[in-house]
């Protein structure tokens, strides 16, 4: 057993005593605290902890806040700063945008006045605070919302948050016109991407104005521009041209009206710089465009395009343009009764969905055409009249060629092209493609190719439609190698038949040095002799002893039309226009005009229109 000695025991005894009394005194001291303390206490601690990005304690402390709220029945400020700063973390923590503006609107309708804390603030969580703000002033804005400090559902991560615009827009539907007794204005809320933005105010007539000044500044900016507004119709205008939207291209402007005196005093304004109007810009309306009264909206400015990427400038009607069909109208729209209206989905009834982005098109296409081919002096594979030669002691003369053609068109006859092409961008593709020429010649000359090929690397760009609707026009250029041959027309001696040896003619066989005589009654490939000119010359070169002839056809007589196919080639070039009427998603009809130009060694110019099935994927 151990011992404590007397004194010992007074010590100990003392020091419990006075615990006991300290743990009293705090109590009493916690039950006798200001309420307002308590919660003030709590929500620093809340963001204390959120700026350590310590979410759950922060949630904790904020939640305890309201409890002490709601316990002492406590409204007001204290109340709409637990609320702003349960929003604060869910936009900045969560990313819920949905449940930070159910927050903001509570603290809103509980206190107009309250603003938030620039230290836990971003230029995001100022966006979704001043469209509460807007949604809240309008008549009726706090209508359904409860003081009730029960929280906003939260979770961590949260759930799937209800239909809200996103960061920057508000809600459909024109904002409510602002009044006072110095100035009426109808606030514009949204605005098209790279459009000017009108804004117009209506003053007092009763007031002497010196001017009326528009303040204004991009999302994110700190310094409000100064713009002078000018007199129009029955009030003044301005407008934020295109100079800030193509060089800022903002997320939103924010604004507000000033009307001075003639000694420069302010005299009052519609918004202020503490709580300045907001324009969302973005890519569709959902209300009517902004427009001085009496004038049509401002056209949207020029953004200067790569040429592989046309749909940079494409344009779409609006909200209340006229239309014939939804395919006219903006993203999210439908054509109804002639004028373009917000869908009740979101879509429209378009043939093909917006963002529908293939990887790779297919061509396959059939035609013909023709080609403009330099004049020249050919030997063709097929013709039976020759230059001369000598037949039976005399060696074989060269053959020097003796037709001469034109410079002109010639029909390139039957082609097809295939053709594979991977999209880069929405409107601009690259790949390869193949023609196939088929000369159908009748002779079976082993001159003449089967199929002459050419293959060529194309690069193709949008010009006019969109990738998913149903037309496009689409430019096409290439280079590579091939040959090309063309049917082209020449006049020749006629093929004849050698008799029996028995008949009367059978005797001027020999005048004929190309007759096979064992090939008799049949046909035979040569000039028949009373077409050439072989003995008169053969009598003036004196050679009296030696058969001597030519197949030089004088084109007296027995004249027939042959074709030959003249080949050109093997360096190409081709510039090329194709359309594309897409039936479904993935299959359309393409018509196709090319021009090639075909070099080295011989050149040629060639056109060809080209029709057939086309699919991407």
């Amino acid at each position: 057993m151990i011992r404590i000695s007397r004194d010992k025991r007074r010590v100990i005894i003392f020091i419990s005593v006075l615990c006991s009394m300290l743990l009293a005194v705090g109590a009493l001291a916690q039950r006798g605290a200001n309420p307002k303390t308590i919660v003030a206490q709590h929500n620093k601690k809340a963001m204390d902890a959120y700026a350590n990005l310590k979410l759950k304690a922060a949630f904790k402390s904020l939640e305890t806040a309201l409890s002490v709220c709601k316990k002492h029945n406590l409204k007001g400020e204290p109340l709409a700063r637990t609320f702003l700063n349960f929003g604060v973390i869910e936009a900045g923590g969560n990313q819920d945008n949905a449940a930070a503006m159910g927050y903001f609107k509570k603290a809103l309708c509980e206190d107009q006045n309250i603003l938030l804390d620039p230290l836990s603030s971003s230029p995001d969580i100022e966006t979704l605070f001043n469209i509460a703000k807007q949604q809240v002033k309008s008549p009726g804005g706090c209508a359904g919302i409860s003081s009730d400090p029960t929280p906003v559902p939260t979770g961590l991560p949260p759930g799937p948050s209800p239909a809200l615009p996103p960061v920057g827009v508000p809600p459909a539907g024109p904002a409510p016109v602002e009044q006072t007794g110095l100035m009426r204005h109808q606030p514009v809320t949204q605005q098209v991407r790279l459009s000017p933005v009108p804004i117009y105010v209506e003053v007092n007539p009763s007031v002497e104005v010196g001017q009326v000044i528009l303040y204004y500044r991009t999302l994110g900016e700190r310094i409000f521009q100064q713009v002078p507004m000018t007199p129009r119709f029955n009030g003044y205008a301005a407008t934020i041209g295109c100079d800030v939207m193509q060089t800022f291209d903002p997320s939103g402007i924010e604004y507000y009206v000033g009307v001075l005196n003639e000694d420069e005093q302010l005299l009052g304004t519609v918004g202020s710089e503490a709580q300045p109007y907001t324009v969302a810009i973005v890519d569709t309306l959902s209300v009517p465009p902004p427009s001085i009264p009496n004038e049509a909206p401002p056209a949207r400015c020029i953004e200067e395009c790569p040429p592989w990427n046309p749909d940079c400038n494409k344009t779409c009607k609006m909200f209340g343009d006229l239309c014939d069909s939804s395919s006219e109208c903006c993203s999210g729209m439908v054509c109804v009764e002639e004028t373009c209206k917000p869908s009740e989905g979101g879509g429209s009834d378009r043939l093909f969905v917006e963002d529908y982005k293939p990887v790779m098109r297919l061509g396959l296409s059939f035609g013909s055409g023709y080609g403009l081919l330099l004049g020249s002096q050919v030997d063709p594979y097929n013709q039976t009249s020759k230059t001369p030669f000598h037949v039976l002691s005399m060696a074989p003369r060269k053959n020097e060629g003796n037709v001469v053609t034109d410079t002109g068109f010639a029909w390139n006859k039957f082609n097809f092209r295939a053709a594979a092409l991977f999209y880069l961008s929405p409107g601009f593709a690259m790949g390869i493609s193949f023609r196939g020429g088929l000369a159908f010649d009748q002779s079976g000359a082993s001159e003449v190719m089967p199929l002459a090929p050419t293959g060529l690397a194309n690069v193709a760009f949008r010009i006019v439609g969109h990738g998913s609707k149903t037309f496009e026009l689409t430019g096409l250029i290439g280079v590579g190698g091939g040959v090309i041959q063309y049917r082209v027309p020449y006049e020749d001696c006629a093929e004849f038949i050698i008799h029996d040896p028995n008949s009367p003619e059978s005797s001027q066989q020999n005048v004929n040095p190309w007759v096979d005589p064992r090939k008799l009654n049949q046909v035979q490939t040569g000039c028949n002799w009373k077409a050439i000119d072989s003995y008169q010359r053969w009598k003036e070169d004196g050679y009296d002893d030696i058969w001597y002839g030519t197949n030089a056809w004088d084109k007296s007589t027995d004249r027939i039309i042959k074709v030959y196919f003249q080949e050109a080639g093997k360096l190409v070039g081709e510039i090329g226009l194709n359309s594309y009427v897409w039936i479904v998603k993935n299959f359309g009809l393409n018509l196709g005009v090319f021009a090639d130009a075909y070099f080295l060694p011989d050149f040629a110019l060639n056109f060809d229109l080209q029709f057939g099935p086309a699919f991407r994927f």
